[in-house]
């Protein structure tokens, strides 16, 4: 059984392996120095039970992260909570975006850019200038010189 990150020490993230962007999403949070649990629903069964606890933490309603384009043929037809999970269940692509648990909240991560905020990027020593200055650089290294 898995259970979703609820600290500030562990990421949690549910993806489709099948698309881009999710393969891309997972990629980022792997650089991360925080535990990392990764569930790709492509290859891995999630049980209503799990899906259950994935709608309590959504911060809309699970209709917003359920694709329905290519597996409803009826543009009208409106479906329960119930049914939504058991087309992500039975449909792993319906996932529209990848949904990422961190400090016992979900996050819907629409594009790349968003998964810096989660995963302390290192700046390599670069500090923030005005865009007019040059910037400033310290060594990272002992042997490094950046003289010219």
């Amino acid at each position: 059984m898995h259970t979703l990150s609820n600290d500030n020490r562990q990421i949690t993230l549910i993806y489709n392996g099948n698309h881009a962007l999710h393969r891309r999403v997972r990629a980022l949070c792997s650089a991360t120095k925080k535990a990392l649990l990764t569930l790709d629903i492509s290859q891995e069964k999630i049980s209503q039970t799990l899906w259950a606890e994935i709608e309590s933490l959504l911060p809309g309603e699970l209709h917003q992260i359920v694709d329905l384009k290519e597996t409803v043929t009826d543009s009208e037809a409106v479906f329960s909570k119930h049914d939504l999970m058991k087309i992500l269940e039975k449909n792993p692509d319906s996932l529209s975006f990848p949904l990422l648990f961190y400090k016992a909240t979900c996050h819907q991560i629409k594009n790349e850019a968003e998964v810096l905020r989660f995963i302390n990027v290192d700046s390599g020593g670069f500090e923030k200038t005005m865009h007019t200055q040059a910037p400033k650089v310290k060594s990272q290294t002992r042997e490094e010189s950046f003289r010219s």
